[in-house]
């Protein structure tokens, strides 16, 4: 069974990519982690939020190998500097928007 990835919106086109990155409107705070993996019991890891500065983006494995292509590309772009592996979904309730785990 063919499985496609869609983005709202653009129906005929299909995600290629093994994961999906997000600009997130939510603004990080000071104690931010550089890195933070949310994970759900038996799922594992489903997103991982890097903070760089005032920016937050988020990272949504979309097949297997996705995690391994996600974590090699945060590596190349110099923002696995602080990691957090809370073990669980970090989110701000009101937005209901993903957020990195605190350093504090």
């Amino acid at each position: 069974v063919k499985v496609g990835q869609h983005l709202p919106g653009l129906e005929d086109t299909s995600i290629k990519d093994s994961f999906l990155i997000e600009e997130s409107t939510y603004e990080p705070d000071k104690a931010a982690a550089s890195v933070t993996e949310h994970t759900a019991d038996d799922l594992g890891t489903i997103a991982v939020t890097v903070v760089s500065g005032q920016r937050q983006m988020n990272f949504y494995p979309l097949e297997a190998g996705g995690i391994n292509d996600l974590h090699e590309f945060i590596r190349t772009q110099g923002y696995s500097v602080n990691i957090a592996y809370p073990g669980r979904i970090c989110y701000e309730e009101s937005s209901r928007q993903l957020v990195a785990d605190s350093l504090a």
